[in-house]
């Protein structure tokens, strides 16, 4: 865009990029942005981060931009509509270009990929003892995190301990073990079953047990494009499990609650 780099401000945050590498950024700008055509037309002052990697776009649209616009995002037309002074502004996309740069994308980065990295984690994790009772329970933690923001997130892990699952005695023991009986399916259904179940077994999501105490049938559900969807009868399982007074939240307000956020926790509390 020919502007030069003291223009940029610091940015000293690590980003997951869509390739799933956490990649540095070269700074943040402040541009001014011109939506719609005029009359209908909206300009606006919105934050960029930039990045020195080859991308088939030149910039993507975030939340706080979106919001600024008043925007309603149609995903399936490939345009946004927004309110001005003048009638309902619009931003229209091209499928057909839209479609060819997701496909060099991928070509790309299966170029660039290297080998299989289906086993390896995206950032180095390092292991951090936190229950001085018990050596052996341990939580990780990202190797590039700065020092002073490590201490802050070991600490609170420390004094937070009660809401990890360190076994599978938060299962009522009272409940006794429940192993379904097995459900016939038709030969489509055991075809898709068996399909998912190889994949995920070729991608070390699962392994065979060989004395399973909890057993749970398969379920097929037709999904819109006359695929089946593989589920799994929990019914059981969730009855001998605590239950949860607070309700997963929506995903658009977790979206809208990470907006403009240094960090962003994707802790599995169970498995560290």
């Amino acid at each position: 865009m020919g502007i030069p780099a003291n223009f940029l401000q610091p940015y000293p945050n690590m980003v997951l990029g869509l390739s799933g590498a956490l990649t540095s950024a070269k700074g943040l700008i402040k541009l001014k942005v011109e939506s719609g055509s005029a009359p209908r037309q909206l300009k606006t002052n919105s934050e960029f981060v930039v990045f020195d990697t080859p991308f088939p776009y030149d910039a993507v649209m975030g939340q706080p931009l979106l919001f600024s616009l008043r925007a309603a995002v149609f995903l399936y037309h490939y345009y946004i509509k927004f309110p001005t002074p003048h009638g309902v502004g619009e931003v229209k996309g091209n499928r057909e270009l839209v479609e060819r740069c997701q496909w060099k994308t991928c070509v790309s980065h299966q170029r660039n990929s290297p080998g299989d990295r289906r086993r390896r984690p995206v950032e180095e994790l390092e292991r951090v003892r936190v229950y001085a009772k018990d050596q052996t329970k341990e939580l990780k933690v990202g190797c590039e995190l700065q020092p002073s923001t490590r201490s802050k997130i070991v600490a609170f892990l420390k004094e937070n301990l009660d809401v990890f699952a360190w076994d599978h005695s938060d299962v009522d023991p009272s409940t006794r073990l429940k192993q379904q009986k097995r459900r016939p399916l038709n030969l489509e259904r055991y075809k898709a079953l068996n399909k998912e179940v190889q994949k995920l077994l070729n991608n070390g999501f699962l392994r065979e047990a060989k004395y399973p105490k909890w057993v749970a049938n398969s379920v097929l559900v037709k999904k819109h494009d006359e695929d089946w969807r593989v589920c799994i009868d929990f019914t059981d399982l969730n009855k001998a499990c605590p239950k949860d007074n607070f309700p997963l939240p929506r995903i658009d307000q977790m979206v809208d609650a990470t907006t403009r956020q240094e960090l962003l926790n994707f802790m599995d509390a169970y498995f560290g």
